[in-house]
């Protein structure tokens, strides 16, 4: 279950109907995700030891979330995630 944001719902909600649709689509990086931890707590904490690439907005990196301002890179399967930035 991905729950709805608690701040921010002009660019978190839209981002969360994405992960939603992706899901719902099967997602292989998502499903494997789900299958790799037994909770969220497991998920969070090996998501943090992961290094930041940081979004600087530009053309072409990446989907974006065109919702949020500015644009932020939404992938799925990244070694390397970037934090959003509002």
């Amino acid at each position: 279950m991905i729950a709805s944001p608690m701040n921010d719902h002009g660019c978190l909600g839209p981002t969360t109907e994405q992960i939603r649709a992706e899901i719902a689509e099967g997602n292989p990086a998502l499903l494997e995700l789900a299958e790799r931890f037994a909770n969220t707590d497991d998920l969070a904490a090996w998501f943090r030891t992961l290094p930041q690439r940081d979004d600087d907005g530009l053309p072409g990196d990446g989907p974006k979330v065109d919702a949020c301002r500015p644009a932020q890179r939404l992938r799925f399967d990244a070694s390397d995630p970037n934090c959003f930035v509002m």
